[in-house]
This record gives C-alpha cells, structure tokens and sequence, in this order.
C-alpha cells in the first residue's frame, strides 16, 4: 500500500510517500507565505522524481492541526480532492498527536506537544505513551508560553517536550530547561502512522475530514471585535 501524507500545519512544511518498505520519498520545504502556488507543482515533482504515478496511491493523509489557518486549509483540501478522484483511502491526524507518536514505544513517558500559535502563545496537548500507543490526558488548547512551562514542570517524570514551539532566550527560562526538546518531521511520521492505520481499516470520509483549529484566525477575530 503507497500512502501521500501531507503536512501544512506548520513551516516548514512538507509530504512524504510509504510503502511495505518505509519512507520512499520525502520533501520539507519554506512555503514563504505563498503554499497556495507552490503546493500542487511539488506534489507534481515529488511524485515524478519518486517514479509514482498518482493512480499508484492506495491512501492519502493530511495532518488536521492546530496550526497555521492557511496552510491547513490548502493540505486538507489537497487531500480530500486527490482521495476523491483516485478513490483512495482518506486519513487525518491531529498535529500535536503527530509530535507525540514517536515516543509512544517508551512506556510511562509524558509528552508535552506544542505547535506555535501567536503573540506568545501555543497550541498545546500531553500524552502519556504506553509502550504501544498514545493516550491524551490533556486536551488540545491554547495558552501562554509561560503557562505551558509551568504545565510542563508538573508532568511526571520522566517527560519530555516535542514540538516547534521553544522559547526565544530571553522568555520562560523553566520551559528553556524542559530538555530534552524533539522536533519529529510530522510528514514522515504522519505517512507511516496513516499506512499503518488504513492496513487495520481505518478511513473518513471526504466530508467529514476537517480540519482542527482551536483558535479563531486573525480575520475571524477582527469581525468578531477581537473578543
């Protein structure tokens, strides 16, 4: 089974291709605010360059977010069209439980996921692994850098952060000390997990794959008064 996974959740972004073997093929690039013209002709090239013809592929993944408002929409929609014309598997998984997945095999651990927000903040969630799996024991939300901190120094022993969201020097030295710091390539990750998942049956829907915001955008928050 060959599965396209798609990650624009955050930049860099990137996709990947698995099959029985593993990762097969891979690109992580800047969008530089223009992913809209950019997306399409790299998916193109990777395909090309990797040998695979798009009626190759037997599923296709996206990540689901928190993240960047943009980039999601173009990679969820991406998806839901391209597994709707090949009539593919479809599969989405949520950002911060993709930072997480790579630590599931070490059981006990608990894992503080954070994806970068704005104005000093972060989309965050933890999971505590089980030697085989991820349970979420605090929800996906967003909050200050500094908050995350404090909600990092709680967590048992032993933990660990993953994610893009590390301080600037100057701010929340607690969360600077949270070592160590893991910054997986969802793209990869989300490939392997999506195959993985659709070997055991998994599959959504086109119309009820959506992406997971958490945050009103920028415009949204402007008509709504900034409320």
């Amino acid at each position: 089974m060959l599965v396209l996974a798609f990650e624009t959740s955050v930049d860099p972004c990137g996709m990947a291709l698995a099959d029985e073997k593993g990762i097969l093929s891979a690109v992580r690039f800047r969008h530089h605010m223009d992913l809209s013209s950019t997306w399409a002709p790299t998916v193109k090239r990777m395909l090309q360059e990797a040998g695979v013809h798009p009626t190759d592929l037997a599923g296709l993944a996206t990540s689901l977010g928190p993240g960047s408002f943009t980039g999601l929409r173009i990679g969820v929609v991406a998806a839901k069209t391209m597994a709707q014309a090949l009539n593919c598997r479809l599969i989405g998984i949520s950002t911060l439980e993709l930072l997480a997945l790579p630590f599931r095999s070490v059981p006990g651990l608990s894992v503080l996921s954070l994806v970068p927000c704005r104005r000093g903040e972060a989309y965050a969630a933890v999971y505590h692994c089980t030697g085989n799996s991820l349970i979420e024991t605090a929800p996906g939300r967003v909050m200050k850098i500094e908050h995350a901190a404090e909600l990092f120094l709680s967590l048992p022993e032993p933990k660990v952060v993953a994610g893009k969201a590390a301080p600037k020097d100057s701010e929340t030295p607690s969360l600077l000390r949270a070592e160590p710091w893991h910054t997986a390539s969802s793209a990869e990750v989300l490939a392997l997990e999506a195959r993985r998942r659709m070997l055991l049956g998994e599959n959504v829907e086109p119309v009820s794959l959506l992406p997971i915001y958490i945050k009103r955008s920028q415009a949204e928050e402007r008509l709504a008064g900034g409320d």
